[in-house]
Formats: structure tokens, C-alpha cells, sequence
């Protein structure tokens, strides 16, 4: 059985609505006066809590510490076995005095670490680009 034929009119989309019933079918946002929820002009409250809002989207959120983190593995290629991990990374760091480039000690005890700061950034590494690992770290002499 062969399928009915759609004459190219019958595919086009229907034309922008004219008459007034086929405009009551149209939906407007509620800030539109003809919508059915218009409640009129905005107060000076909401005028004022719209331009707070609008300032602060454009300061950064306050970094904040990691309540807690998972120490995850690492294939030590010399031991042929895996070592624990920990990564830190965020804003937060920064919040506590330990920039970009800085130089850290860190010293550990039965279930404590400790992370001091021993020498401050160098200048010019604490903007937005970090300094290329090699400016960072150094060997260690032994001797």
C-alpha cells in the first residue's frame, strides 16, 4: 500500500498567529504586561536586591577548606608497587598564605601533617600563570 501524499503547503510551518484567538494561545514571560501574571513594575526593593545580585556575580566565592579528601595511589616506577597519594589544589590554599611558587616544608607525625611556609613567592609567579616546574623546584643536593 502506498503512502498518502503531503502536498509542500501542508509541510510548511504555521504562519505567525493574527487573530486574537490564535494570540490567546501564546505564552509570555510574567514580566511581560500582557501576561496573565504581570504584577506591574518592579518595587524599589526588587530593583535593589536585582542590582546586589548582579554585583555579586562578579566577585569570586570565598574559598573554602575541603572538610575532607581521599589519599589515592600512585605506581612508584622504582618499587614496582603502589604509594599513597594526596593532591591539594584550590582557592583555599591561597587563602591560607601558601601562593604560587612559594616554598613549603612539610613535616608529618602519626596522623598529622604539617605544612609551613619557609620563603615567599617569587616575584612575579603569584598571578594568574604559574612558573614552569623547573623554576619551582629544585633538585635536592645529597651529600
Amino acid at each position: 500500500m502506498r503512502k498518502p501524499r503531503v502536498s509542500r503547503a501542508a509541510k510548511r510551518p504555521e504562519p505567525y498567529p493574527t487573530t486574537l484567538a490564535e494570540r490567546l494561545n501564546l505564552t509570555y514571560p510574567d514580566n511581560d504586561w500582557r501576561s496573565p501574571n504581570y504584577k506591574g513594575p518592579p518595587t524599589v526593593e526588587e530593583l535593589n536586591r536585582r542590582e546586589a545580585a548582579a554585583a555579586r556575580r562578579g566577585q569570586p566565592r570565598a574559598a573554602r577548606q575541603p572538610e575532607r579528601c581521599i589519599v589515592s595511589y600512585h605506581h612508584h616506577e622504582t618499587a614496582r608497587r603502589a604509594v599513597p597519594m594526596l593532591r591539594l589544589r584550590g582557592k583555599w590554599l591561597e587563602a591560607l598564605g601558601i601562593h604560587i611558587g612559594c616554598g613549603v616544608r612539610i613535616t608529618g607525625r602519626p596522623g598529622q601533617l604539617v605544612i609551613d611556609v619557609v620563603s615567599p613567592p617569587a616575584p612575579g609567579a603569584s598571578g594568574a600563570q604559574a612558573p614552569h616546574p623547573q623554576q619551582m623546584w629544585e633538585a635536592p643536593t645529597w651529600q
